[in-house]
């Protein structure tokens, strides 16, 4: 048996990634989509046409890391909160991710917040750099949170004091 079926939680050997993701300078989606249903908003939402659900609707998302541009919109049109996007390179020394909160109140830029991985365990700490809410988000606000780049494929959410 699958371990997430038990778990809960997604095996990154399920996730798709670019090549050399660890290079790379710019954010890329990784979408921890994994179940087949019907759900398509992260293809119809893109506006580079770079997910596509092939087929049947309910097929798992496929993603065009060339085409993708970056901007975020699936994050926040995803109903399952399965995508987020990853740049391993934001700075010199950090890495950072794009993850959707739909918690309030929000953070405030420049808060240092706790991170946690898949599991719910605490992991580090990182550094609100942007909070950005849209109607292209479903209002759902998305918040930028660099962090220690080790960390940037196992963080999937934040907490604040």
């Amino acid at each position: 048996m699958i371990a997430y079926k038990t778990t809960g939680i997604v095996d990154m050997e399920l996730v798709s990634l670019p090549q050399d993701w660890e290079k790379q300078t710019r954010f890329f989606p990784v979408i921890e989509c994994i179940e087949k249903i019907p759900c398509n908003p992260c293809s119809f939402s893109c506006p580079k046409g770079a997910i596509s659900v092939i087929g049947d609707i309910t097929n798992i998302p496929q993603i065009d890391f060339e085409r993708c541009n970056g901007c975020s919109i699936c994050v926040g049109k995803c109903p399952g909160l399965a995508i987020f996007l990853v740049n391993p390179n934001f700075s010199e020394n950090k890495g950072a991710v794009i993850l959707p909160y739909e918690f309030r109140p929000l953070p405030e830029k420049g808060s240092i917040v706790r991170l946690y991985d898949r599991e719910g365990k605490e992991i580090g700490e990182g550094m609100i750099e942007a909070i950005r809410t849209s109607k292209a988000f479903e209002n759902t606000p998305l918040v930028t949170v660099s962090m220690e780049k080790d960390l940037v494929m196992c963080a999937r959410h934040i907490r604040f004091d």
